[in-house]
C-alpha cells in the first residue's frame, strides 16, 4: 500500500524502543489470503518455513526459528487470565515513541514505533503483540534483527543475548489497515475505530492496540508515551499528555510513565481554560451548540469538588475530546474521550478516574471494581454536593443492586469486567463503608487511599488497611461479606 502522503523520507523519524519475548523452536502462523499479510522473515533467517494449505482462503505456516537456549526466551503471554495472548515477558517497557502517518480516509497508517525497555532476564528471543501488521523492518539498538510475524506476535531473535538489566531500543517500521477489535463478551468494538462523522477513537482492552501497532499489552506496564501523528487536512489529533509544538505532526508527550495512554483523530476545534494553574483543553466539533460553554462551566466545579475527595489533581494538564457517535466514554491519563451528549454524571465519573483508575490503578483484572465502583459512587457524592441528601443516596444505590451478584473478587470472563457488580455493587460497597465507619473516617480513608498510592498500584487489601488504620475498627468481616460473598449485605442502618 502506497499513499501519496506517505512519500517522505523516513530517515528522521524517531524509532521504537521495545523488548519482546517468544518461544524457541517453531511458531504456527495463520494468515488469510484476502485480508491478512503473510508472515515476514528477514534475509538472515536460515531455515525456510513450511506451508500447509488448510482451505481455499486460509493458510497455516509453520515458521522454524533458530534454536537457542530456552533460558534466553521471554514469554509470549502476559499477566492476564482473560487476555492470555496480550503482553510479553522478559523486559519492562520504559518508553513508547510513535510516529504515525494516517491516510486521508483514516483507515490506514504507516508507522515507526520506538520502545525503550530494560531486560529483566538474560534475553535473546522476545516478542511484541502485533495483529495483521505488515512489518517492513525491525532493529535493536540500530542493528537489523531476525524476525517473524506469527499469529498475534512479532517474534525477534538477536545474534547475541541481552543481559538482565540492559537497556535497549527496538525500532519497528510497519504498515497497517487496522480494523475494530471486539473480544467475545464485549458489547462494543475497540482499537482503531472509525466512527460516523469521520472520527477515529483509539481505545480498548488488551488486544485492541495490537491491531494498529506493535506493542506489549500487559494489564499493567506503565511507560512514558510520545505520539507524533500526521493527519489529513482539517483534522486534529489529541492525546494523553502535553502538546509539543511541531510543524509536521501533532505531538503529545506524557512526560512520565502512565498506563493506558490514548489518542483520537477528529475535525475538532480546540479551546483552553486555566483551572488552578492547570491548562484544561476542550476539543469539540462545532456542530452541537452549547457543549463548550457547559463543559467550561462544569469541569472546574467538578474538579474543585473531586479535589476535596481525592486530594490535589494528579497531573499537570487535562484534555477532553468530544467523540460524537461513540458508544461510551473513556478516561486515560490526562485525556478523556466522551460523547458530547453524555449527561453530567458521566462527566464527573470520567473526571474521577483521573485519580481513581489512572493515577492509581491495579495490577489485577479482578480489582477493576475498586475504580469503577469509586467513580460511580462519586456521581452520588457530587449529587449530594449539589443538594441531594444521603438518605436518597442509600435508596438510589440499593435500588440498582439485586440481592445476589457474583462476588466482586470473582472474575471469570470479560463480561464480568463490565457488569453491574463492577459498577453498582462496587459503588454500594463504598457507601456501606461510609455508613459503617462514619463520614469523617470514610472521607479521610478515600483521600489517604489515593494519595498513599499515587502513580502506583493498589488493591483491596490496601483499602481495608487504611480504613482500619483511620477508623480503628476491625473491618475484616465487612470486606469479606461485601467483596467475597454472593449475597449482597444490607446497608448499615446508621453511621459510626
Amino acid at each position: 500500500m502506497v499513499l501519496v502522503r506517505y512519500a517522505r523520507s523516513w530517515a528522521w523519524w524517531v524509532g521504537l524502543v521495545l523488548v519482546v519475548s517468544a518461544c524457541s523452536g517453531t511458531v504456527a502462523a495463520t494468515t488469510s489470503s484476502s485480508t491478512v499479510p503473510p508472515p515476514n522473515t528477514t534475509t538472515s533467517s536460515t531455515t525456510p518455513p513450511t506451508t500447509t494449505t488448510t482451505s481455499s482462503s486460509t493458510t497455516t505456516t509453520t515458521l522454524k526459528l533458530r534454536e537457542i537456549d530456552a533460558a534466553l526466551v521471554g514469554d509470549t503471554g502476559g499477566d492476564s487470565t482473560l487476555f492470555p495472548d496480550s503482553g510479553n515477558g522478559g523486559y519492562d517497557v520504559l518508553l513508547y515513541d510513535w510516529t504515525l502517518v494516517v491516510s486521508d480516509d483514516l483507515t490506514a497508517l504507516q508507522g515507526v514505533v520506538s520502545i525503550t525497555a530494560v531486560a529483566i532476564q538474560d534475553l535473546q528471543r522476545f516478542s511484541l503483540d502485533a495483529r495483521n501488521l505488515i512489518v517492513a523492518s525491525v532493529s535493536v539498538d540500530g542493528e537489523s534483527v531476525e524476525f517473524v510475524t506469527a499469529g498475534p506476535e512479532l517474534v525477534m531473535t538477536l545474534d547475541e543475548p541481552l543481559t538482565s538489566g540492559d537497556e535497549f531500543t527496538v525500532t519497528v517500521d510497519y504498515e497497517s489497515e487496522p480494523a475494530p477489535y471486539r473480544p467475545e463478551g464485549v458489547p462494543f468494538s475497540m482499537g482503531w475505530d472509525v466512527i460516523p462523522g469521520r472520527r477515529v477513537l483509539v481505545h480498548g482492552f488488551p488486544g485492541a492496540a495490537a491491531t494498529w501497532t506493535p506493542i506489549s499489552e500487559s494489564i499493567y506496564d506503565p511507560a512514558r508515551t510520545i505520539f507524533r501523528i500526521d493527519v489529513p487536512d482539517g483534522f486534529t489529533a489529541t492525546a494523553s499528555g502535553f502538546p509539543i509544538d511541531d510543524e509536521e505532526f501533532f505531538v503529545w508527550d506524557t512526560q512520565r510513565e502512565v498506563n493506558g495512554a490514548t489518542f483520537t483523530i477528529a475535525e475538532h476545534e480546540l479551546s483552553e481554560i486555566e483551572w488552578n494553574g492547570i491548562p484544561i483543553e476542550f476539543a469539540l466539533t462545532p456542530s452541537i451548540p452549547g457543549v463548550r460553554d457547559a463543559w467550561e462551566a462544569d469541569v472546574p466545579v467538578m474538579l474543585d469538588f473531586l479535589e476535596t475527595i481525592f486530594g490535589p489533581f494528579p497531573y499537570g494538564r487535562l484534555g477532553l475530546s468530544a467523540i460524537n457517535g461513540a458508544q461510551f466514554a473513556l478516561a486515560s491519563p490526562m485525556r478523556i474521550l466522551i460523547p458530547e451528549s453524555m449527561p453530567r454524571t458521566v462527566l464527573v465519573h470520567e473526571l474521577a478516574h483521573q485519580w481513581a483508575g489512572n493515577a492509581v490503578t491495579s495490577k489485577t483484572e479482578g480489582s477493576g471494581w475498586l475504580w469503577e465502583g469509586l467513580a460511580t459512587y462519586t456521581e452520588s457524592l457530587f449529587a449530594e454536593y449539589e443538594g441531594r441528601d444521603t438518605a436518597f443516596t442509600s435508596s438510589f444505590l440499593s435500588s440498582n443492586v439485586p440481592d445476589t451478584t457474583r462476588p466482586l473478587d470473582q472474575i471469570d470472563s470479560i463480561d464480568d469486567i463490565l457488569d453491574s457488580a463492577t459498577y453498582q455493587r462496587g459503588a454500594l460497597l463504598y457507601h456501606a463503608l461510609r455508613l459503617e465507619i462514619g463520614d469523617e473516617a470514610f472521607f479521610a480513608t478515600i483521600k489517604e487511599f489515593i494519595q498513599r498510592n499515587l502513580h502506583a498500584t493498589a488493591e483491596i487489601e490496601d483499602l481495608q488497611t487504611i480504613a482500619e488504620e483511620i477508623s480503628g475498627d476491625d473491618l475484616s468481616q465487612f470486606f469479606t461479606s461485601w467483596v467475597s460473598e454472593t449475597t449482597v449485605p444490607q446497608l448499615p442502618p446508621t453511621s459510626g
